[in-house]
């Protein structure tokens, strides 16, 4: 069954973890009436949880709009370097090699970079394109836990793009409009975007990721396994500070090569850096990183941002105390003007 109550509700969904919102309105302006967070563990717990949260029937759905982060994602600005005609056998070329997979089984789509408005890569008179794919299976996982613990994705998005639009606004209404490097750290790999107040400049895959910090960190205090490193590297109060460097020198380094890369071909200079992992700490990271690129941390009034946004806030307690983790899920809220879109 699913509910027919008149009422909205996003969801951003995560591996491990969850949240959601009730809301008056899908569109500005939007007034959030409550906020929820949760660890998964998909049992039956959840489903009871979400729909408590909802205030659903027990064999209801909560129809909702959702941000998603599959694991197996893409989202790249390229240049086309192919023949007229031969452009989409480029990108899926491309993202056969980066995805792992073919072309059947990945769904893609191809956006301006300036603009964020959805192109035809045949028929653009542009070559740079932002390719924005993930894998079918993925996906429909993704559906079938949302299914799992009482959500309905009536539409599901990549939350990537919605963050990327948020910074590119930001930093297209500032007098100092200098560029922002956006890392996305996956366990596996990361995900480097650099954004301007034109839009995306440039993007890359980077091959390291939580899991490997992790296995360093597991190394340098001779931890018992991995899993031990990553419980601490979650903690708020233990100090990172003496090895740090060490524990991040890769990422330093490719992050190092993509800055004066960047830097050399454009002439700009990047001057801030905003972090995203999951719903997890990452203040040390963030601090390690930009002390080592010279970059100060990407930093955003949400109030002041909400207000601009049309979208105001209730009393409940929930509501307190936003931090910038929440922009994934606040920005299904957002409606980009074309020519302000990432």
């Amino acid at each position: 069954m699913i509910s027919t109550k008149n009422k909205e509700f996003i969801v951003e969904y995560r591996p491990t973890s969850i949240r959601a919102a009730r809301v008056s309105s899908l569109k500005p302006p939007v007034v959030v009436e409550e906020l929820f967070s949760c660890s998964l563990n998909q049992d039956e717990t959840d489903a009871s949880t979400m729909r408590e949260f909802a205030k659903i029937k027990q064999n209801a759905y909560m129809m909702s709009h959702c941000t998603i982060y599959p694991e197996r994602r893409t989202v790249r600005r390229v240049t086309i370097d192919s023949g007229r005609g031969k452009e989409t056998d480029f990108i899926f070329d491309l993202l056969k090699n980066e995805l792992k997979t073919e072309a059947d089984d990945v769904t893609a789509f191809c956006l301006s970079p300036e603009s964020g408005a959805e192109i035809d890569p045949s028929d653009y008179n542009k070559k740079n394109v932002l390719v924005c794919a993930a894998a079918k299976e993925e996906i429909l996982d993704i559906q079938q836990s949302l299914l799992k613990i009482g959500v309905y994705p009536r539409r599901a998005e990549i939350g990537t793009i919605s963050l990327i639009g948020i910074i590119k606004e930001t930093v297209a209404t500032e007098k100092a409009s200098q560029p922002i490097l956006f890392l996305e750290v996956e366990d596996e790999f990361s995900s480097a975007i650099i954004v301007g107040p034109e839009g995306i400049e440039m993007s890359r895959r980077i091959d390291t990721g939580y899991a490997h910090i992790a296995s360093a960190l597991k190394l340098e205090l001779n931890l018992k396994d991995e899993a031990a490193a990553e419980k601490l590297l979650a903690s708020t109060d233990f100090d990172f500070g003496s090895f740090s460097k060490t524990i991040l020198k890769k990422m330093i380094r490719e992050l190092q090569s993509s800055i004066g890369f960047f830097e050399v071909q454009t002439g700009q200079s990047i001057s801030r850096l905003h972090c995203v992992r999951h719903h997890s700490n990452l203040n040390w990271f963030q601090d390690s990183l930009s002390q080592e690129l010279n970059l100060d941390a990407f930093n955003l009034d949400i109030s002041s941002w909400l207000e601009s946004k049309n979208i105001k806030l209730s009393e409940n307690e929930s509501t307190k105390n936003l931090d910038l983790t929440w922009l994934g899920l606040l920005s299904l809220l957002c409606e980009f003007e074309k020519e302000k879109a990432a």
